[in-house]
């Protein structure tokens, strides 16, 4: 019991967590999905994400530019919902 109040206390740890969560907002806004979405859910966020945004669809512009966005924002959240740590490259 002692272990998880010195946790609860620790500041470094509140601002690991804050964010975290923080990050994990901001990328299911980027795919357009609930910060709890299940890996379906991101799955099916993301293909429709990136047939509208695919460079070779879009060619040299802001929208192509934004798949690649996208795609980190999906290998970061996807990575999440199997309770896996993301990859160092993240």
């Amino acid at each position: 019991m002692k272990e998880s109040s010195a946790i609860k206390d620790d500041p470094h740890f509140t601002k690991r967590i804050n964010r975290d969560l923080e990050a994990r907002r901001e990328t299911a806004e980027i795919l357009g999905v609930s910060e709890l979405a299940n890996k379906e859910e991101l799955k099916t966020a993301y293909k429709k994400a990136t047939l509208k945004h695919h460079p070779d669809r879009n060619g040299n512009t802001p929208e192509a530019d934004r798949y690649f966005l996208m795609r980190r924002a999906y290998e970061f959240l996807a990575h999440d919902a199997l309770n896996e740590p993301p990859s160092e490259e993240l």
